[in-house]
């Protein structure tokens, strides 16, 4: 049997970091795991990433974390040293269940839940089976353990038939991710096969059109159906390839002076000749997408801002208009009503001349918001013309970049969920983590996109 590798599951990344430096002494290690673990120490605190430092102390005492927002360079260090047994505990996310391979001995979950305040839940079946099971890795370890830490009481607790469910109860039927609600998502399926065709080709492969049909009768989504949802699934598959292709132009709304450029109007793919056979290939824009791990529909929309902002020219008088564009399109921590957007409408009243310029660039219409101030009919998603929806997607934005705005002016906690509504701190948290989150997916999204974009963003 290896040595006992320990991993704990925690629920959001600064617990499993300040978890790591509060590990346990483990016994002395030999001088090469001495040598190792300085050498990855070294390597890893030479990053200028906010994780850097600490990883680099806690690696040095063998052990570490590993989250999300590990960079693949430290990532590949991190699990490099546990496999190597340098590393003896791991602290670690719910990355842990995705397709991460370690000698793993023992698991224990902190505790019951995943997510992070008003959003937690207890964790699902599904969830603990996936991360549990990296316990005992077969050709390594004979065997595996697994601890649940529980409460009995308190805010935490959790109940007997819940344990006896989550521990031995039958797993659920498997559904295709692809398959929301009972029906086939276009969205997702366009998801689906743009990251199909961008790992092919990272790998050096290009696919054709009988490959795509093939790889795609492989997929669980297609081996679920009957013959019937097969041969809608197929028909899914065309249109989804025919919308990457030809993509749209963002000029749909002249209101909004949309300046169609290569950055935005490109298609995510393209058809091309090798060898005397049509083949697809993914673009810089799909490529881009898939690194960002955005919807190709949700960068789009995302790419229309950045465009505006690009041919207008960022506002830097103030933190008003970064902020706006770290803020998720689709916010589901807050769900405006009359009474917020009557709020926005007072703050936007007494906008100065930077603000203004703001609202002017994101072409936010006051018009509208009087209206939205009136009645609570009108909400993201749900207004009744496309232009209401535009106009209450940009307010609701906007009303969280002024939330951060006068968080970063120096407003308390308290002043700010008064003046803005928020019925808790750990409401304003989890937003804050949503946005941190978002604007993770932006900048990779820029990232990716080339020099023009962020020789652009940099002027």
């Amino acid at each position: 049997m290896t040595a006992r590798a320990i991993v704990g599951y925690f629920r959001r990344h600064a617990e499993a970091s300040t978890a790591a430096g509060a590990a346990f002494q483990v016994p002395r290690p030999s001088d090469e795991a001495m040598r190792a673990r300085k050498k990855c120490s070294t390597e890893i605190g030479k990053g200028k990433f906010e994780y850097s430092q600490a990883l680099a102390e806690v690696i040095s005492h063998g052990a570490c974390f590993h989250h999300g927002d590990l960079i693949p360079r430290d990532r590949k260090l991190v699990e490099e040293a546990f496999r190597a047994g340098h590393v003896k505990v791991l602290c670690a996310t719910s990355t842990l269940g995705t397709g991460v391979n370690l000698p793993i001995f023992r698991l224990i979950f902190k505790d019951a839940f995943q997510g992070m305040f008003s959003s937690a839940t207890y964790i699902s079946q599904e969830t603990y089976k996936q991360i549990s099971g990296r316990a005992g890795r077969t050709g390594v370890d004979d065997r595996g353990e697994s601890y649940l830490i529980v409460r009995k009481d308190g805010k935490n607790r959790v109940s007997r038939a819940y344990l006896r469910e989550l521990l031995v109860g039958r797993l659920g039927r498997i559904v295709s991710s692809v398959v929301v609600g009972g029906v086939l998502s276009r969205e997702r399926c366009d998801r689906l096969l743009l990251e199909m065709l961008a790992t092919a080709q990272a790998q050096g492969h290009v696919m054709d059109e009988n490959t795509i049909n093939t790889v795609m009768e492989s997929t669980l989504v297609w081996a679920a159906a009957d013959e019937g949802k097969q041969s809608e699934i197929a028909a899914l598959v065309e249109r989804s390839m025919e919308w990457l292709a030809t993509n749209f132009s963002p000029a749909q709304n002249e209101k909004r002076r949309f300046h169609v450029t290569d950055i935005d109007n490109s298609p995510m793919i393209q058809r091309i000749k090798v060898d005397g056979r049509e083949v697809t290939e993914v673009t810089q824009l799909g490529k881009a997408v898939v690194a960002s791990n955005m919807s190709p529909q949700e960068a789009l929309l995302y790419m229309k801002d950045l465009n505006v902002a690009l041919n207008q020219g960022f506002v830097t008088g103030n933190h008003l208009h970064v902020l706006y564009m770290c803020v998720p399109l689709a916010c589901t921590q807050i769900t405006m009503n009359k009474t917020l957007y009557g709020k926005l409408l007072a703050i936007v009243s007494k906008a100065d001349p930077v603000e203004r310029r703001v609202h002017e660039i994101l072409g936010l219409s006051q018009q509208f918001l009087v209206l939205a101030a009136q009645t609570d009919n009108i909400k993201p998603g749900k207004a009744d013309t496309e232009r209401q929806k535009e106009q209450a997607r940009v307010c609701q934005r906007l009303y969280i970049a002024y939330m951060l705005y006068n968080m970063i002016l120096g407003a308390t906690t308290t002043r700010i969920m008064n003046d803005f509504c928020i019925t808790s701190g750990k409401l304003l948290d989890s937003l804050k983590e949503d946005v941190e989150r978002f604007g993770k997916k932006a900048a990779s999204l820029c990232r990716s996109m080339g020099k023009e974009v962020r020789s652009r963003c940099h002027h």
